[in-house]
């Protein structure tokens, strides 16, 4: 009888297991597509089979954050088991075992911003950066008497992070007078702004706390961000920003 009621024991508890069993795979694409930012997908309540083809690791709370509930395991090749990981790396498998079923929501590694939105996501993110923002910029113009110029708006943010703590660092054109006005005025207020040594820099690159990119055409002028057709780049990948940086150390040192 004790014999009976174990097995029973087993079967109800291997059923409960193969219910909330869900085999999910789902691989971010790295196409850029049209339409929404995000890539979203359902993780399941139970077991989750992930995969992420990005160009950068991801940590679980960046990924998971409107999780209430999950854990995350990797294949370990040495061990050969699987163990807790907080670090999702891209190509590779992960299982999650989440308590209720959740949408998740991912930025894609890569988004374009056509004209304005190039100012409008720029802002954002120079307001909410952490730690360091770099800047390259061939031209970089401070109006102080306009009262409408996105340019300015951006300039003021820089100061802005800086004064809560970011460190900020700019290379400026030397050879565009143009220039000359906003390097004063980041100068005057604490910013580590330089001109560059050397060859002409045209380059227009931006990298916030060492992982994400804007580059493209958009110089940091009123008619560059508001009226001109304009195309730049956001590419999140720590690999890149760091090797940007070290660009950033080159043309400094000439």
């Amino acid at each position: 009888m004790r014999r009976r009621i174990l097995i029973m024991i087993f079967l109800i508890i291997a059923i409960l297991l193969l219910s909330s069993f869900n085999l999910y795979c789902k691989i971010f694409s790295s196409q850029i597509t049209s339409g929404n930012d995000y890539q979203e997908f359902t993780l399941y309540k139970g077991w989750n089979l992930i995969g992420i083809s990005s160009f950068d690791e991801v940590s679980t709370s960046e990924l998971f954050s409107n999780v209430n509930y999950y854990v995350v395991y990797k294949w370990d090749p040495i061990d050969k088991r699987y163990t807790l990981t907080n670090v999702l790396k891209p190509n590779q498998g992960y299982w999650v075992l989440v308590l209720n079923n959740v949408n998740i929501r991912w930025k894609k590694p890569i988004e374009i911003l056509e004209n304005r939105e190039y100012y409008y996501e720029l802002l954002e993110l120079i307001n909410s950066a952490n730690e360091t923002i770099y800047v390259i910029m061939y031209v970089m113009k401070y109006d102080p008497d306009d009262p409408f110029d996105p340019a300015n708006d951006l300039i003021r943010a820089l100061v802005n992070a800086s004064n809560r703590g970011v460190n900020v660092n700019v290379i400026l054109e030397s050879e565009v007078s143009t220039n000359d006005e906003a390097y004063w005025y980041l100068k005057s207020n604490g910013v580590s702004v330089y001109y560059d040594n050397g060859s002409r820099t045209h380059a227009k690159i931006v990298i916030i706390d060492s992982r994400i990119i804007i580059v493209g055409s958009h110089n940091w002028t009123e008619s560059a961000l508001w009226y001109n057709n304009e195309v730049s780049l956001i590419v999140y990948s720590r690999e890149l920003a760091n090797h940007l940086i070290s660009y950033f150390n080159e043309i400094l040192e000439g």
